[in-house]
């Protein structure tokens, strides 16, 4: 699955052309990464900042009136 995942830092643009002194340069990277399965109502999820999906069914959201929000990346204390 990591296969399709952009990792920080891999390609990068200078802001300011090829001047290494400054480091400035902007990157981009996967965010995050989600798998479905739809026969099944299954959804895998996976912040940046996370080393394992997360699984959701549908099944799981039936009873919900309203959107869920769930925070992803977020730092966790080690």
């Amino acid at each position: 699955m990591n296969r399709f995942d952009r990792p920080k830092d891999a390609t990068i643009d200078p802001l300011l052309g090829n001047d290494t002194l400054t480091k400035l340069h902007t990157s981009e990277f996967s965010v995050w990464t989600a798998l479905t399965d739809l026969e099944r109502g299954i959804f895998f999820f996976r912040g940046y900042n996370n080393l394992n999906f997360q699984k959701f069914t549908l099944e799981s959201f039936k009873n919900e009136s309203s959107a869920v929000f769930i925070k992803v990346n977020l730092e966790e204390a080690l």
